[in-house]
């Protein structure tokens, strides 16, 4: 089940989805083809076990696609946690078995401290620049 997501002054805001109460942890996901040969997710706000998931789904399927590229937008998040990084590595596995070249947005310090924790720092391409295919 993935959020519908509102613009509310220049950001994208998580609307609750379909049967969900309660305030939890906030996740925006956005995707854009800047090309069409490359997919682009951006994640706002916290990557815990609990939203996880809606980048998975979002993921998944791009990584079930015919595209050659995957670009996660990782410059908006606040948390990271093992869940997310358990997931990016399962991703980046299927990535290198389907040919698709997965890279990351640096984000903020929370991004490098989950990755550095699972000795993952070197195991993604990075990108500097918020602008990518643009």
């Amino acid at each position: 089940m993935t959020a519908v997501l509102t613009r509310q002054q220049g950001t994208f805001m998580r609307a609750p989805a379909p049967g969900e109460t309660g305030m939890g942890p906030y996740l925006g996901l956005k995707v854009r083809r800047p090309n069409a040969h490359t997919a682009v997710i951006s994640a706002l706000g916290e990557l815990d076990e609990t939203t996880t998931p809606r980048l998975e789904e979002l993921l998944h399927a791009r990584l079930n696609s015919t595209i050659g590229t995957v670009v996660l937008d990782f410059s908006g998040l606040q948390f990271v946690g093992m869940a997310a990084v358990r997931m990016l590595l399962a991703a980046s596995r299927k990535a290198q078995a389907r040919h698709i070249n997965l890279r990351l947005i640096e984000g903020p310090p929370c991004v490098e401290r989950a990755l550095r924790a699972a000795g993952l720092t070197d195991h993604f391409d990075r990108e500097v620049s918020h602008h990518v295919g643009a």
